[in-house]
């Protein structure tokens, strides 16, 4: 009996060590999960304009939007190609902050992760 409880309380020591960093594991997944998504945005964007698609003016969120739509280019080999990006509207807002705009209105990642939570 002394060994059997002498190895459940073993058990109970080693899953209160182990808990806390599984907890830590799964913040840091989503962490890196709201980083790679926006690459994903960003890459998708530069690659259909590169390819001709004339994405619309407008904030961050606006451009997200469209490609979460998905365009094709109105001409050219990748004419039937349709840039779009599939991610759940909850991971597309999550995006916003790693993402800005320049003067010109195109797409830039920001690794960082300080621009506008909103997409403004």
């Amino acid at each position: 009996m002394v060994e059997f409880l002498t190895t459940v309380s073993i058990i109970a020591i080693l899953a209160a060590i182990a808990l806390p960093n599984i907890g830590s594991i799964n913040s840091e997944a989503n962490n890196t999960k709201n980083k790679r998504n926006p690459q994903t945005i960003v890459g998708t964007y530069s690659a259909g304009e590169a390819a001709g698609v004339k994405w619309p003016a407008g904030n961050v969120a606006t451009k997200v939007a469209a490609i979460f739509a998905g365009k094709n280019p109105t001409g050219g080999v990748f004419a039937t190609t349709t840039f779009k990006v599939t991610l759940s509207l909850n991971e597309a807002t999550l995006t916003y902050r790693f993402i800005r705009s320049d003067a010109q209105g195109n797409l830039f990642l920001n690794a960082e992760g300080t621009q506008d939570p909103r997409g403004i």
